[in-house]
């Protein structure tokens, strides 16, 4: 249980991170345009 917890929370992580680096990369898109 402990390890599916751990994994659940990397796996949180890996989401929040993908989310922010799409956002990052329409901001500068918006820049460019």
């Amino acid at each position: 249980a402990a390890l599916n917890v751990l994994n659940q929370h990397q796996f949180n992580d890996i989401v929040q991170q993908a989310m922010q680096a799409c956002v990052a990369r329409s901001k500068e898109m918006e820049t460019l345009f």
